[in-house]
């Protein structure tokens, strides 16, 4: 399934400076998904975002030597 494009905008405001969603992002990924489906995306964000520190913190490398997923 390809994600629109406001998909990207959404997860980086969320993860970004003060962590908010602007209205008009919220409104764009609302409308086709849901609220559920929303809330499902910021929490499934979130979930990642922990786990992350929770692997930084560790010191956890990732199992291959590529730092970076391929395109």
């Amino acid at each position: 399934m390809r994600l629109p494009p406001f998909t990207r905008d959404f997860c980086t405001q969320l993860v970004g400076g003060n962590h908010r969603v602007s209205d008009a992002t919220y409104c764009a990924a609302v409308k086709p998904f849901g609220v559920p489906l929303t809330v499902q995306i910021a929490a499934s964000l979130g979930y990642i975002a922990m786990m992350a520190c929770v692997a930084n913190a560790s010191e956890i490398a990732p199992q291959t030597d590529e730092s970076r997923p391929a395109s």
